[in-house]
């Protein structure tokens, strides 16, 4: 018993966390090693009370034997209660490992078992987003949002899903919020970039900020990235500097093709005969 106690505590405490952090409170992962300890120490304490008296206890306490009888019948009653205990263990851990299927799996039961959860709302919302399941990826978002509205990567994620419906108003407002939240986030730079320079719609673009926006990635990027100079590529056609969004596009070309993303390449081969003819270009949903 003491053994298996005192592995439960040396365990425990170095993950204890004294101070909660994030959602340690809630990682059932950290109590894993520290219940190998509870299990030690409930098998050895029922299995030292299962342990039938000797031939010597039993001659000289024979005045105790209707004892021992009901404590056989109690040892026996016992162990099919822990056998029916472990085969329960057993069927709620198969239970438990099925909802680690997959992603999605995963995401929509710790909603459905938790309250508030906006890290399980904005982790649905960016695998849905990214199979393509924009709507139902905007309502997460937005749950999440409701939760902890000041999580920059929801903005954000918020933002770009709006872009991709067309919703270019309020995709806006989401990534300016992202950026006030935390005024490095890269990804709402991009985004909020590409919509300045290439909004269909007039009292949207803003061709000066989306340069300054998208050079300040490019600069702090530490490596080339396409996506970063397409977007800087259509911004500084926006603001009619032509040659530069031929060049840029051009690099852009040379890492998409290098990093196999032949798609994004073809998309730019399109944008440069734009600029070509002096043409910036626009998106839409």
């Amino acid at each position: 018993m003491l053994v298996g106690w005192l592995w439960y505590l040396s365990m425990l405490l170095p993950v204890i966390g004294i101070i909660q952090v994030n959602l340690q409170a809630h990682a059932d992962r950290y109590t894993y090693l520290p219940q190998i300890g509870l299990y030690l120490l409930v098998t050895w304490t029922v299995a030292d009370f299962l342990k039938t008296p000797n031939a010597e206890h039993r001659t000289s306490n024979a005045e105790l034997k209707p004892l021992i009888s009901t404590l056989s019948v109690g040892r026996w009653a016992l162990s099919v209660f822990c056998v029916g205990i472990i085969a329960a263990l057993a069927f709620a851990a198969r239970a438990q490992a099925s909802y680690w299927r997959d992603s999605e799996t995963l995401w929509t039961h710790t909603i459905a078992v938790t309250k508030d959860n906006y890290f399980a709302h904005a982790s649905l919302a960016d695998l849905l987003m990214r199979r393509g399941r924009v709507n139902e990826a905007i309502e997460h978002s937005e749950e999440a949002l409701r939760f902890r509205p000041g999580d920059a990567d929801a903005q954000n994620n918020l933002g770009l899903a709006l872009l991709q419906t067309g919703d270019l108003k309020r995709a806006v407002a989401h990534l300016q919020k992202a950026l006030e939240i935390d005024p490095g986030h890269m990804n709402a730079e991009v985004n909020l970039a590409w919509i300045l320079a290439t909004s269909p719609d007039n009292s949207t673009r803003d061709g000066a900020r989306a340069v300054q926006l998208a050079e300040d990635v490019a600069r702090r990027a530490g490596h080339p990235n396409a996506i970063v100079l397409r977007t800087l590529a259509a911004a500084y056609a926006e603001t009619g500097r032509f040659v530069d969004a031929i060049e840029t596009a051009q690099d852009a070309i040379t890492v998409a093709k290098a990093t196999g993303n032949d798609g994004l390449a073809a998309d730019l081969e399109r944008n440069i005969a734009a600029y070509r003819s002096n043409q910036p270009i626009r998106s839409g949903p």
